[in-house]
């Protein structure tokens, strides 16, 4: 994998230097309502895999709590919006099965084949009204699928054309943005940048994560905006972000993480959700702390803003 002007992201300090709060199950305050965001946060679904194996999420159009969707999937998985649907967007949630394969599912309509194979780990994006997914997959290669017929298979999308060989040497599942960017965990902990072209291959960073990735973002009248983060190596959660092809240094929220971590990201907040020491959810801000959502996820977390990139829902 090569290095260019990606080289110049910033830093994942060593964990010396860093105040770490442990996540624990005795949180001041539970549930997004009680963090400082409360005001601006837009709304947001989030899921994971149970302690069963199944489907458990939180959404808005839901009651509070969590909500077990069924299926029996492997690992994490991936939330995005479906464009076009209601206010606030509906989520659709996207998962790998016991045969490898990726199956996909709303709050409504059952589980169905969404198409591809040999999919070990998975993220996902609404990328400009398109579906895109990207699988941690043979050789332990970067796969991605994109299809722009988002309601093709019975009214939800699904993947008819042969994947995209990126190549890479993956240790995690990775991670999509909504402008169609990939990060991948390489060999020793290294993050590297697809820019969505396979034929230009990856670009290295500094940082060193544990575990996969987390990307988001937001598009205003002064550009796009990327939210990376992940799980340090001080297992605290770190986050950078990019605007213009400049991308600030990374910076510890603190936390003790257990998984990779998920960002939902409007140009008004910025929310980060984590699977704590106990196995619950919790989530914050850049400048609120720590907030339980309670739940046991197996693996990691997934999240997305039910908004448009541009914030509208």
């Amino acid at each position: 994998m090569r290095r260019s002007m990606w080289a110049c992201l910033g830093l994942v300090a060593v964990a010396s230097s860093v105040a770490v709060a442990p996540l624990a199950a005795t949180a001041a305050v539970t549930g997004r309502q009680a963090t400082s965001a409360a005001a601006t946060a837009p709304p947001v679904a989030v899921a994971v895999e149970g302690s069963n194996g199944a489907l458990w999420v939180q959404a808005p159009q839901l009651s509070s709590g969590w909500h077990s969707l069924g299926g029996k999937i492997i690992g994490p998985p991936a939330v995005v919006t479906i464009p076009g649907t209601s206010t606030p967007l509906e989520p659709l949630f996207i998962a790998v099965g016991t045969n490898d394969a990726l199956w996909a599912r709303t709050l409504t309509v059952g589980w169905h084949p969404l198409g591809g194979s040999t999919c070990y780990a998975v993220g996902a994006a609404d990328t400009s009204g398109s579906l895109t997914a990207a699988c941690l997959g043979l050789y332990d290669r970067l796969w991605t699928y994109n299809t722009a017929d988002v309601t093709g298979c019975s009214g939800l999308p699904c993947f008819t054309t042969t994947p995209t060989d990126f190549g890479g040497v993956l240790t995690a599942g990775p991670a999509v943005t909504p402008f169609g960017y990939y990060l991948v965990l390489g060999e020793h902990g290294e993050i590297y940048i697809s820019d969505g072209n396979a034929a230009n291959g990856f670009t290295g960073t500094p940082w060193r994560c544990i575990g996969p990735p987390g990307a988001s973002g937001y598009a205003t009248a002064a550009g796009e905006t990327t939210i990376f983060a992940c799980q340090g190596t001080n297992h605290a959660l770190w986050t950078a972000s990019q605007s213009t092809e400049t991308w600030s240094s990374a910076v510890s929220l603190g936390g003790v993480l257990i998984s990779g971590p998920a960002i939902a990201a409007t140009s008004s907040v910025t929310e980060f959700f984590v699977v704590g020491t106990n196995h619950a959810v919790w989530e914050r801000t850049p400048t609120s702390g720590w907030a339980s959502l309670g739940g046991y996820a197996v693996g990691g977390v997934a999240a997305v803003a039910l908004t448009n990139v541009n914030g509208s829902s």
